[in-house]
C-alpha cells in the first residue's frame, strides 16, 4: 500500500511562504469532497468551475506607494529575510563574545528591510545613515520598495534571541537581544518631509528585554512609529516568540529552507553557463527620488565580467550549475549577469556550489538582450521586466559558508550598494556579507550582515547616487502564492507507487482529448522538478505548482512507468483556493471514446490517504519456478528464500509468503517448494537462491530470464531445467565431513563411532549417536531424525569405516565426540580436546571444525581450546605397549630370582622402517636403582627388583629379546623371545617365557664364555708356582757353587 508521501511543498516549503503560509495542504473549497480511501467515487454532472490555466504572476514593481490597500497580490504571508543565526544592520566586528559601547558592529549606510524578518538569534544594529530624519532603520514597510509586505497590524519583526554567535550584547546600559548603537529601528509609519504620515502600523515578537540606543539610553532599541521613543511593552519578553507568528509555526524553519535547497540543488540543470568579458557600453543610474542626481558609467569590453545564462526556453523551472570558482573567478573585477531563452513565466534557480563565495556586483543586468538594470526606477521602460526577474530567479549557494557581494564600481568608494543584486537568496549553511541592495527573498543559515561600511566623502550616504543599502522583497515564482497546485500518485493495481511515469495537464477538456501534448499547460515528469513536478524524489508521487485556483484541469498520462500498460483516462481534478494543493478527481472520462464514467466502471484510480492515485496495470508474465533435492526432483523442498533483479533493482520472495510488503513480492503458489510471481513487468532479470531451505546448501547458480510483450523466456543455459512451464533449482544436503586416521601412521583408521549434538541455547542436545549401530562395525548408511518438520540426516560411512559424512543438518552449533575409540588407541583427554565444533550457516555452509574441550560458554563456544583442526582428518593417537619377565634358576627345586643378567632387545618399527632392527641393551636393575637409557624413553628397565625387568611405553612392532649375560654360576639361555605390539596388545603387559619366566641353567664356566671364576683361587695358584720358582732358583746355585 502507499506510505504517506512527502511533497516538496508541504515537507520543505511550508512555513517558507511557499504556500502562502498556509499549512493545511489539502484546504479546499466547499464544494469540492474527498473520496473514502480505496473506492472510486461516484462523478457530479458540473462542478460549476471554469477551465484551468496558469497562475498570473504578481508582477511587482519598487514604488514608494507605502500607503496602498492591502489586497491578495500585495499581502506577503511568507518571510521576506529569514536569518538562523544573527543579523546585523551593521558589519559584523571580528570578536562577537561581548558587544557593547566599546565593541560595536561596524557602522552601516543600511535604510531600511521590506517584509517579514525572522531572526533566530540576535538583531545587532548599528546604522550610521540619518535615514528617516535621523530616526532609524525601518523594517516591514519600505519608503522605496515592492510594497509585499504582511498584512497591517501583523507582526513585521520577530527575534528569538535562540541560536546566537554573540556572548553578550549591551547597549543603552542594557543587556538584551536587540542591540542599538548609533541609531535604532521602527517597524510602524514612517513620517515624509511635509510632515505627512505614511504606512501601517505593525508588530513585533522580541525574545529579551526592551534595550535602548547606545546614543541615547532614554530611546528604546525598537519602535512602533517612526518618532516614538518608547515601545510597546507586550512585544518583548516572548518566552516563544517563533512558536506564532501571524498564524504559523517558524520553530523549523531553517531546517526547510535547507531541504529547499538541497531538492533545487538536486535539480538537473537544463540551461548553460557561459563566464567571459562583459561588452563595451554604458550605464546610467538614477536617484529613485531625485532625477537630477545621476551618473553614467562607460566600459570597455573586458572591464567588467560577464555570466549567461541561456535557459532552454520551455522548462516549468529554469535549472542552471554555476560554481563558486566561476563567480569567485572576476577577482577585483565586477561582474554583470545576463538572462536568455527562459520560458515565459518559469522561474529560475541557480544552484551555485563548491564552497564559498565573494564578488563585487556590477551595475548592469540584461534580461532576453536587453540591459534592464534601470528598471528599478517606477518610471523607467523596464520596470515590469525588472520586476520580472527579482519573482524569477532563486540564487541557492548550497553548500557555502560564507557569501559576500560587495557593490558596484563608481570611482569613489567602489561598494555602491545602489548595484542592486536581483533575485532571491538562500545561503542555507552558512553567512552571507551583502553590500549592496538585494530585491526578492533573503534565506541564510548563520549570519546576515547588511553592510555598507563606506560613505561617499562628505555625504551621508555610501553610494554616488544617495540610494543606499535596502532589503526590497519580491516572492520567488515557485512559491504558492496567489497560485494553487494538484497532486496525485502513479501506482500499481496494489496501490505499490510506480516511478517514472509522465502527465499532461490540460486547462480543457478538449485539449485534452485531442491528446497534444504540445498544447497541454505543462508536461510532468516524474522527480523531474524543472519539468514542474514538485514531489519529492522519482518515487511515483507528483505535484505540480502555478495553477489558476478554482479552476479545472484535466489530467492525462503520457508516458507509463516501465513495464506497465498506459492509463489512457483523463481525470478532472479541480484545484482549491490560493495556497493549497489538492488532490481530488471530479471526474472520470473513460479511453478510447471518453464517456463520462457512471462512478463504477472505472477502477483505475484510488484515494488512499485521500490521495488520489492513478494506477495502471502490468504489461507483464508470471514467473514459476520450483525447489528441489539434488537428484530427486520429485521431492519438493519447502522454506526457501529467493531475489530478484533487474540490475538496479531487487526484490525478495519467500516460500509461502503472500504478505508483499515493500521489497518483495508475493509468492502466488500455496505448495510448499513452488513459488511464483504474477504479472512481472517486463524487463531482464536474474533469480538466484539466498536462503536454502533448512538442511541443505545454497544453491549458487545464477538464473536470467526475459520478460517482453507479456511473454516469459528463460536464458538458454538454462532453458533445459524448465519443466511445464515452471524451472527446477535443485539444491545438495547440507554436509559435514571428517575422517579417522592413526595418529602415528596417518593411515585411515577403522571401529570408530561418533556423537552428533546440537546446540540448543543452554546445552549440547544429542541429535544422534552411531554408537548403538556400530558395535559391530558401522553400515554403509544410517539414517536419524532431527525433529518434526526437519530433514532427516544421513550418515555415511565410507573408506572401511575411516570416513563420515553427515547430510542435512540444519542450521545451528553443532559438535561432534569420538563415542567409541578404536582397539588399540588412546581416547583424548579434556585437556587435548575430545569435542570437534562446527557451525551451519543460514545459507548451509558449514564452517571448519574447531577443536575444544566440553566446557561452553554462553554461546556455545568451548571454553578451552577453540583452536582450528587441521583439516577435517581427526587423530587417535596408539595405545602403547609393555613387557615383562623374571629370571630364574633352571635348576631341581629351585624358585629364587637371579640378579644380574643383561639382554638384547631388538626393535623392528611395524611401519616397516629399520627393517634390520635397531639393538638396546637393558641391564638389571642394581641397589642403586636402574639404569637410564639415552637410546629413548623405552630401553631400560624400570622394575627395581633385581631379575625382574619391565619395559614400558613401547612403540608398535616386533621385539626379540636375548639373554647376552648369565647370571653368575649360570649358563646362558640360549632362547631368543619374539614379541609384537600392535592394537591388539597396545595397553596391555606382555610375559615372555613361561608365565614371565625364563630360566638359566647352574654350572662353572670360564669367565670369558659367560661362566663363574674365582679370583682368590687363580692368585693362589700364581703364588704356588711362584714358591716354586724361586727354590728351584736357589738350588741351581748352590749345586755351581
Amino acid at each position: 500500500m502507499i506510505s504517506s508521501t512527502a511533497y516538496r511543498s508541504t515537507a520543505h516549503r511550508a512555513r517558507l511562504g511557499l504556500i502562502g503560509g498556509i499549512v493545511t495542504v489539502l484546504a479546499m473549497v466547499a464544494v469540492f469532497f474527498l473520496p473514502s480511501a480505496g473506492a472510486p467515487e461516484a462523478f457530479a454532472a458540473d462542478n460549476g468551475l471554469p477551465d484551468g490555466s496558469m497562475a498570473t504572476w504578481r508582477d511587482l514593481t519598487l514604488t514608494t506607494n507605502l500607503d496602498r490597500a492591502d489586497n491578495a497580490n500585495n499581502t506577503d504571508t511568507g518571510v521576506a529575510t529569514y536569518v538562523g543565526r544573527d543579523y546585523y544592520v551593521a558589519g559584523k566586528p571580528a570578536d562577537t563574545t561581548v558587544l557593547n559601547a566599546t565593541n560595536a558592529p561596524i557602522g552601516t549606510y543600511a535604510a531600511e528591510a521590506e517584509g517579514l524578518t525572522v531572526v533566530g538569534g540576535k538583531l545587532a544594529m548599528n546604522p550610521v545613515k540619518n535615514s528617516w530624519s535621523g530616526q532609524g532603520f525601518r523594517f516591514v514597510a519600505a519608503g522605496f520598495g515592492s510594497q509585499f509586505r504582511p498584512a497591517a497590524g501583523k507582526v513585521g519583526l520577530v527575534v528569538a534571541g535562540a541560536d546566537s554567535g554573540i556572548g553578550t550584547m549591551t547597549t543603552g546600559g542594557v543587556t538584551g537581544d536587540i542591540g542599538a548603537w548609533t541609531h535604532g529601528g521602527f517597524i510602524g509609519p514612517g513620517q515624509w518631509g511635509d510632515g505627512s504620515w505614511h504606512g501601517p502600523e505593525f508588530a513585533g515578537k522580541f525574545a529579551g528585554p526592551v534595550t535602548h540606543w547606545q546614543s541615547n539610553s532614554g530611546r528604546d532599541s525598537i519602535v512602533g512609529k517612526m518618532t516614538d521613543w518608547h515601545t510597546n511593552s507586550a512585544w518583548w519578553n516572548q518566552s516563544s516568540p517563533l512558536a506564532d507568528v501571524n498564524g504559523t509555526d517558524y520553530g523549523t524553519y531553517g531546517t526547510q529552507v535547507q531541504s529547499l535547497s538541497t531538492e533545487l540543488d538536486k535539480a538537473k540543470a537544463n540551461g548553460t553557463v557561459t563566464v567571459g568579458n562583459a561588452p563595451a557600453g554604458s550605464v546610467t543610474v538614477t536617484d529613485y527620488a531625485n532625477s537630477s542626481t545621476t551618473v553614467t558609467y562607460t566600459y570597455t569590453e573586458g572591464e567588467e565580467g560577464l555570466i549567461t545564462f541561456t535557459g532552454d526556453g520551455t522548462s516549468r523551472l529554469q535549472v542552471f550549475d554555476l560554481t563558486a570558482q566561476q563567480l569567485n573567478s572576476f577577482g577585483s573585477k565586477a561582474v554583470d549577469f545576463s538572462f536568455k531563452d527562459i520560458a515565459a513565466d518559469a522561474p529560475i534557480a541557480i544552484n551555485v556550489t563548491g564552497g564559498d563565495v565573494s564578488f563585487a556586483h556590477g551595475w548592469r543586468l540584461w534580461w532576453n538582450g536587453v540591459d534592464i538594470a534601470s528598471g528599478y526606477l517606477p518610471t523607467s521602460t523596464y520596470s515590469k521586466q525588472y520586476g520580472h526577474a527579482a519573482e524569477a530567479i532563486m540564487w541557492n549557494f548550497a553548500d557555502a559558508s560564507k557569501v559576500t557581494v560587495t557593490g558596484g564600481k563608481n570611482n569613489k568608494n567602489n561598494d555602491d550598494p545602489a548595484s542592486e543584486f536581483v533575485g532571491s537568496v538562500m545561503v542555507p549553511k552558512g553567512s552571507l556579507d551583502c553590500h549592496v541592495t538585494t530585491n526578492g527573498r533573503v534565506w541564510v543559515g548563520q549570519d546576515l550582515e547588511l553592510n555598507s561600511p563606506t560613505p561617499i566623502g562628505g555625504t551621508d550616504s555610501a553610494s554616488v547616487i544617495n540610494m543606499d543599502l535596502e532589503r526590497h522583497n519580491f516572492p520567488w515564482a515557485a512559491e504558492l502564492s496567489q497560485s494553487a497546485g494538484l497532486k496525485w500518485n502513479k501506482a500499481d493495481m496494489q496501490e505499490t507507487l510506480l516511478p517514472g511515469a509522465s502527465f499532461a495537464v490540460y486547462g480543457s477538456l478538449a485539449a485534452a482529448k485531442a491528446g497534444d501534448a504540445s498544447k497541454a499547460l505543462m508536461v510532468v515528469k516524474d522527480g523531474d522538478l524543472s519539468s514542474g513536478d514538485w514531489a519529492d524524489g522519482n518515487d511515483g508521487s507528483f505535484q505540480v505548482e502555478g495553477l489558476s485556483p478554482n479552476a479545472n484541469y484535466y489530467i492525462r498520462e503520457t508516458v507509463a512507468p516501465d513495464g506497465y500498460k498506459l492509463n489512457a483516462n483523463i481525470y478532472q481534478m479541480p484545484t482549491g483556493a490560493e495556497g493549497t494543493v489538492s488532490s481530488n478527481v471530479f471526474q472520470v472520462y473513460m479511453a478510447p471514446d471518453y464517456t463520462l464514467a457512471d462512478g463504477t466502471q472505472d477502477t483505475m484510480h484510488r484515494t488512499p490517504d485521500g490521495v488520489t492515485t492513478i494506477v495502471d496495470a502490468v504489461n507483464g508474465a508470471d514467473v514459476a519456478w520450483k525447489k528441489t533435492a539434488d537428484g530427486d526432483s520429485s521431492t519438493l523442498l519447502g522454506g526457501s528464500v529467493w531475489q530478484v533483479s533487474n540490475g538496479t533493482e531487487s526484490w525478495t520472495i519467500t516460500d509461502n509468503d503472500t504478505s508483499g510488503v515493500s521489497g518483495t513480492f508475493k509468492d502466488a503458489d500455496s505448495a510448499a517448494g513452488q513459488l511464483k510471481i504474477t504479472d512481472l513487468k517486463p524487463g531482464t532479470y536474474t533469480l538466484k537462491e539466498i536462503t536454502p531451505p533448512a538442511g541443505y546448501q545454497l544453491n549458487g547458480k545464477t538464473y536470467g530470464f526475459t520478460i517482453a510483450d507479456g511473454k516469459l523466456t528463460w536464458d538458454t543455459d538454462v532453458a533445459s531445467l524448465v519443466t511445464d512451464g515452471s524451472l527446477d533449482v535443485a539444491d545438495s544436503p547440507t554436509a559435514v565431513d571428517w575422517s579417522k586416521t592413526d595418529g602415528t601412521s596417518g593411515a585411515a583408521l577403522a571401529g570408530s563411532a561418533w556423537q552428533v549434538s546440537k546446540w540448543d541455547g543452554a546445552s549440547y542436545a544429542s541429535v544422534f549417536d552411531m554408537a548403538s549401530q556400530c558395535a559391530d562395525g558401522c553400515p554403509d548408511s544410517m539414517e536419524f531424525s532431527q525433529g518434526s518438520g526437519l530433514p532427516t540426516v544421513v550418515v555415511t560411512v565410507s573408506e572401511g569405516g575411516a570416513a563420515f559424512r553427515v547430510a542435512g543438518l540444519v542450521p545451528g552449533k553443532y559438535r561432534i565426540f569420538e563415542s567409541k575409540v578404536p582397539d588399540g588407541y588412546a581416547a583424548p583427554s579434556e585437556a587435548e580436546g575430545p569435542y570437534y565444533y562446527f557451525t551451519v550457516s543460514s545459507t548451509g555452509v558449514v564452517s571448519a571444525l574447531v577443536r575444544g574441550g566440553g566446557a561452553v560458554g554462553g554461546s556455545g563456544d568451548p571454553v578451552t581450546g577453540g583452536s582450528r583442526a587441521s583439516g577435517t582428518a581427526i587423530a587417535n593417537e596408539r595405545l602403547l605397549g609393555a613387557v615383562q619377565w623374571a629370571k630364574k634358576s633352571g635348576g631341581s627345586g629351585e624358585s629364587q630370582v637371579l640378579p644380574g643378567s643383561e639382554w638384547k632387545v631388538t626393535y623392528t618399527p611395524a611401519d616397516g622402517s629399520g627393517a634390520d632392527g635397531q639393538s638396546f641393551t637393558v641391564s638389571d636393575c642394581a641397589a642403586s636403582g636402574c639404569a637410564v637409557s639415552s637410546a629413548g624413553k623405552w630401553q631400560v628397565n624400570v622394575d627395581p627388583t633385581a631379575g625382574r625387568f619391565k619395559l614400558e611405553n613401547l612403540p608398535w612392532g616386533t621385539y626379540t629379546v636375548k639373554e647376552t649375560k648369565a647370571p653368575e654360576g649360570y649358563y646362558l639361555n640360549d632362547k631368543t623371545f619374539t614379541f609384537t605390539v600392535d592394537a591388539s596388545t597396545a595397553g596391555t603387559v606382555i610375559s615372555l617365557g613361561d608365565d614371565g619366566v625364563i630360566t638359566d641353567e647352574p654350572g662353572f664356566v670360564l669367565p670369558d664364555t659367560g661362566g663363574r671364576g674365582e679370583l682368590a683361587v687363580v692368585l693362589g695358584g700364581l703364588g704356588i708356582v711362584l714358591v716354586a720358582m724361586v727354590g728351584l732358583a736357589l738350588a741351581m746355585r748352590r749345586l755351581r757353587a
